[in-house]
């Protein structure tokens, strides 16, 4: 173990086992610095480790990139033919107000998620994660179409079957992961309504999980919680994203899909999670309703004690138990189609 491995390591556990009181105001004041600092910080505490960067396999498209998450495979193309023998592919589009993250920073995560299905469930999975575009240096939609691009690739280019793909986003990537949804359900209905039968189909994947997702921008009050996100750093990370602060363009279904029309998404499984304690909570709480009211297969998860994005990581979690309570939530609901 190299002396960089260890003093990772120590940050890791040091910061997971605090109090959570005091964990919430450390995650937060990395969040205030500046935009290049912020992510040499987050990169430095979550970056992959050598044991698990055997499990990463790069993928670069002209018009989207990601990576293989995967522990058998020595490369993207060796993923890509292993991965239409799996009974689960789940694309993961990670959080960070659209600004911050990168595709490998929850690895310890992934393998969990991995490793838990194949132990408890006898399923075999691999997971492609996105490296979408941040902003400020790209606005919306660059990510959108990025994330719908990617699902593309696993639809059409390696051959997998909607039936077996999970989409999952935490925050900001929950945005993704609905928008993602949206835009492939409006992408059927063009190619219905323009009798384009040369475009091959595109159908929705068989689930979607959405962590303390960020479904509405247009907001600009947030209740009182013990969160590690406070509402002047949610209001950066919308003009990071938004060109225009207009009402009409923050409102747009791509941009808050709260506001989105959600007909014809029936053939989806929804999980919704988010924390007790998360300043974003109401607006989620608004967003399954309207859930709810398609009768859609709708699984809600309140983490009880917790704030924002406590599933991806030890350090976001209140304690290393709580970690493991809300990931088997998501396990026990990936293993069941």
């Amino acid at each position: 173990m190299t002396s960089n491995h260890k003093v990772i390591t120590s940050s890791r556990q040091v910061i997971g086992l605090l109090p959570y009181s005091i964990k919430r105001v450390i995650l937060g004041r990395t969040f205030y610095f500046p935009l290049f600092i912020s992510r040499r910080v987050l990169f430095f505490l979550t970056q992959p480790l050598a044991s698990e960067r055997r499990w990463i396999h790069k993928v670069i498209r002209e018009d989207w990139k990601g990576v293989w998450i995967t522990p058998h495979a020595k490369n993207a193309t060796e993923a890509e033919k292993q991965a239409t023998e799996l009974d689960r592919i789940i694309l993961y589009i990670h959080g960070g107000g659209f600004s911050l993250g990168y595709s490998t920073m929850y690895m310890s995560f992934f393998q969990q998620l991995i490793k838990s299905l194949h132990t408890q469930f006898k399923l075999s999975t691999a997971i492609l994660s996105v490296e979408y575009s941040l902003c400020p240096e790209h606005r919306w939609p660059t990510a959108c179409h990025e994330c719908v691009n990617a699902y593309r690739y696993l639809v059409h280019e390696v051959g997998i079957s909607p039936s077996k793909i999970v989409v999952i986003g935490d925050s900001a990537g929950g945005n993704l992961a609905l928008t993602t949804l949206l835009s492939i359900r409006d992408l059927k209905r063009e190619r219905q309504e323009k009798k384009e039968k040369d475009l091959p189909p595109l159908p929705l994947p068989s689930k979607v999980a959405l962590l303390s997702p960020w479904v509405d921008l247009s907001l600009r009050q947030y209740p009182k919680r013990p969160d590690c996100i406070l509402p002047d750093l949610i209001e950066m990370y919308v003009r990071n994203y938004v060109v225009d602060m207009t009402e009409a363009s923050l409102k747009h279904p791509l941009v808050s899909p709260t506001y989105a029309s959600l007909d014809q998404l029936d053939s989806t499984q929804w999980l919704i999670c988010y924390g007790q304690h998360e300043i974003l909570g109401p607006s989620i709480e608004s967003f399954i309703d309207k859930v709810k009211g398609h009768k859609y297969d709708v699984t809600v998860s309140e983490c009880d004690g917790e704030g924002h994005a406590s599933f991806v990581h030890t350090m976001m979690s209140s304690s290393p138990v709580a970690y493991e309570r809300d990931v088997r939530v998501l396990v026990n609901w990936i293993s069941n189609l």
